[in-house]
């Protein structure tokens, strides 16, 4: 059960204990944008597992990354950690 659940959202707020109140997913999703952005950077140890880079001549619309989308076969693949965020940020 989440504070919001249990009504002590306004409490803690009203005390001061808490200026906001975030949910475990909007934390998660926040991290997960940071990692990401970090791991771009050519100095991140994360930066050489990224895929190759795609030709940026035919683009139609404006994406979140010019990373090439992987061919994932299976649900456990695509659900690690780089693809994860290949496909969330597109």
């Amino acid at each position: 059960m989440t504070s919001s659940n249990l009504g002590l959202g306004p409490v803690m707020m009203y005390y001061g204990f808490a200026a906001n109140i975030h949910t475990v997913s909007e934390l998660f999703d926040k991290a997960v944008q940071e990692l990401f952005c970090k791991k771009q950077s050519h100095d991140h140890c994360l930066n050489t597992i990224l895929p190759k880079q795609k030709n940026a001549s035919l683009t139609l619309r404006p994406l979140g990354h010019q990373y090439q989308q992987p061919n994932c076969l299976y649900k456990l693949f695509k659900l690690s950690f780089m693809n994860y965020c290949l496909f969330k940020f597109l």
